[in-house]
């Protein structure tokens, strides 16, 4: 099952690539018990309280934020467990400002999974929200975000290394997460949470290359709709150090290109499923190369994409055009980008290493059937599915390739509890009926107990968040 890498716990047999946290391993269970901005039981004291910590949405859905929460340095190592919430995920609303947003993250050693982050107009942003719903920025290390959903930021969210005097922004996983349009100004604005880039500066001397401060990202099964010009935006990486990986991705509907690739980038782009849509120009522009003439070329490694009707054979070569409509994937100044640009071999693989699947129809299917936030694992394997009606809009739309006109509507209603017995928790987070099958009364607290499965020692609370069956 692939649980540890050294001394790290991986805490979901359902992530994989760079980012393994240790998650608030052996920590403190917190409960998320209030929906409001803040007080006791609230997202924000649970934010503050020291980790290593396990923060749990034990009687709540939605969380109503005033301003922005900052994830602090001081106090990461945890698992922030949104899909343990009554309704199978964290809602968590405000208005936010064009600087401020929802979550943002500058910290190490956490994994979130089960958030949903929706925004609107305050009066500092009149017609659009803050300015992410989640960013990821400098000192951010050994992370993972899956199964969450984004929508209606003002701008972009994403991994931004903007410090050269912070740590370094690395060993992340970013997975089955759907990201919706943002609000300014479809068909201009951008799309969230895919923005990889560091600062850069080539008129100083020495020139700040913070980007190459970026590395080891794995960005794969996620869905992005109606986005501008950032699916990615990458600008990352070094020789020796590693970069970014893209792989088995869907893009729908964008404008101008898809995503863009900025200076002496290390990217992997492998077995994407692209979708043009109504704001999309027909053939489709996808990766736009973007270099300094102060910066060192690109190294891109581009296998098996797919551009629906335009680049459809999976064994094409990614730098060279399609055999039937001559269209190219990766271009430098609207015309093909250099083939000094390509690299032969994937980056170094993490421990552990993304399953890649083919880039086709039965890829498309599976990932939409589950991505996003509002999503169960359940006992033996599988997912509980209860989407709020903005995220099954917005699948349906990819999933029939309809022209429906921008989302910009009002929240969906969080969906029912999902379905399944009351829970009862007696003692820890694990509920009687699981610790009963595995011989323990209402009373015993087993959470940190380790259980052996596939050879390995799990913690009983990692493995009733995965949907393990005793």
């Amino acid at each position: 099952m692939g649980w540890y890498s050294g001394t790290k716990l991986k805490p979901s047999q359902y992530l994989a690539g760079y980012g393994i946290p240790r998650a608030g391993y052996g920590g403190a269970r917190i409960g998320i018990t209030s929906g409001a901005d803040s007080g006791t039981g609230s997202l924000r004291w649970a934010e503050a309280q020291p980790g290593p910590k396990v923060i749990l949405p034990t009687t709540v859905n939605t969380v109503t934020l005033l301003d922005r929460i900052v994830f602090q340095p001081s106090r990461g190592d945890f698992y922030l467990a949104g899909h343990a919430a009554p309704g199978g995920c964290l809602q968590v609303r405000g208005p936010g400002d064009w600087v401020n947003g929802l979550l943002l993250f500058k910290t190490s050693e956490f994994f979130a999974r089960g958030i949903r982050g929706h925004q609107t107009s305050s009066p500092a942003a009149p017609g659009g929200g803050g300015q992410f719903c989640a960013n990821l920025q400098d000192g951010c290390r050994d992370f993972a975000v899956d199964h969450c959903s984004m929508y209606w930021n003002k701008d972009d969210n994403g991994c931004r290394k903007n410090d050269s005097n912070l740590p370094d922004l690395a060993n992340g996983t970013i997975q089955n997460c759907l990201f919706g349009e943002a609000l300014d100004g479809t068909p201009n604005g951008h799309s969230t949470l895919v923005n990889l880039t560091g600062a850069h500066d080539y008129a100083v001397t020495p020139p700040i290359e913070d980007y190459k401060k970026l590395y080891n990202i794995s960005f794969h099964h996620n869905v992005c709709a109606d986005s501008g010009s950032r699916f990615p935006s990458v600008r990352s990486g070094a020789f020796g150090m590693g970069g970014v990986e893209v792989v088995n991705n869907i893009g729908f509907n964008w404008n101008e290109f898809l995503g863009r690739i900025w200076d002496a980038t290390y990217v992997d782009l492998v077995n994407n499923y692209l979708i043009g849509g109504p704001l999309t120009p027909y053939p489709a522009n996808v990766w736009q190369v973007i270099k300094d003439p102060l910066a060192g070329n690109p190294s891109i490694y581009a296998s098996g994409n797919i551009l629906e009707l335009v680049f459809t054979n999976p064994l094409a070569d990614n730098f060279g055009p399609d055999a039937v409509t001559g269209h190219y994937l990766i271009l430098e100044n609207g015309q093909p980008a250099p083939m000094a640009y390509r690299r032969s071999v994937r980056l170094p693989q993490p421990l552990s290493p993304v399953p890649v699947e083919a880039g086709d129809q039965n890829m498309v299917t599976t990932l939409l059937g589950h991505v996003g936030a509002s999503v169960r694992i359940q006992e033996g394997g599988g997912f509980l599915i209860a989407r709020d009606a903005v995220d099954v809009a917005q699948v349906n739309r990819v999933a029939t390739r309809n022209g429906l006109p921008a989302l910009r509507t009002t929240w969906g209603p969080m969906p029912p509890g999902l379905v399944g017995s009351p829970v009862v928790r007696s003692a820890g987070f694990c509920d009687d009926v699981f610790k009963s099958r595995l011989g323990y009364g209402p009373l015993d607290d087993i959470d940190w107990m380790l259980l052996t499965v596939g050879g390995e020692q799990v913690p009983a609370l990692w493995l009733y968040l995965d949907g393990w069956t005793p």
